[in-house]
């Protein structure tokens, strides 16, 4: 429970939290400004931006499995690894299109680490990461955990590893969902940043 969870929060540190933070700081200081004015087309940079997030997550990811490995006996079904793979793919590009969609949201650098870390963290208590939510959580955390995405994710990463679970260990409704809040970043992320 605790190395899936776990390596799904560090997945979503690594793109939307970090991205959130980021891009607003190379805003306010004119690197984006400098960088628009060159012949590099907007698009590159920003898929810069967000490669490197992905990259950092996936490192982050191969951490947090690898201790769960040596040093909790994580049991790794090698007929689970594509359905995890395409759920790291999704959870990564959801959570960069979102942590986009805050950068372009923020008024300024100052604000954004707050409203990043206001938004992922009381979320990650009540979506199954840090303390599983069983039939004893009130209905309305429950609801409010099942609302984001950072809950469908990290089950499906939960999931990949869970003994319990046959492969694919895919779950196409949480996949979904997340890819849905993923293409809303996106749309948000397109529309207002500058």
């Amino acid at each position: 429970f605790y190395t899936g969870g776990l390596a799904a929060f560090t997945a979503v540190s690594a793109t939307y939290t970090n991205l959130a933070n980021s891009v607003p700081i190379r805003r306010e200081e004119g690197v984006l400004k400098r960088w628009r004015s060159t012949p590099l087309p907007t698009g590159t940079y920003i898929a810069g931006f967000v490669g490197a997030a992905i990259v950092l997550a996936f490192a982050g990811l191969v951490l947090m499995l690898g201790v769960g490995y040596v040093f909790y006996d994580l049991e790794v079904d090698l007929a689970k690894m594509p359905g995890a793979a395409l759920s790291f793919l999704v959870g990564v590009g959801a959570f960069a299109a979102l942590g986009m969609a805050v950068a372009a949201l923020v008024p300024t650098a100052s604000s954004a680490a707050a409203v990043a870390n206001a938004t992922i963290l009381p979320l990650a208590f009540v979506s199954n990461v840090f303390i599983p939510t069983g039939d004893d959580t009130p209905g309305w955390l429950q609801t409010v955990g099942d609302i984001f995405p950072l809950k469908p994710f990290a089950e499906m990463i939960q999931d990949a590893f869970n003994p319990f679970v046959d492969a694919p260990a895919i779950s196409w409704g949480n996949l979904a969902y997340v890819a849905l809040w993923g293409v809303a970043g996106l749309l948000v992320a397109l529309k207002w940043f500058r």
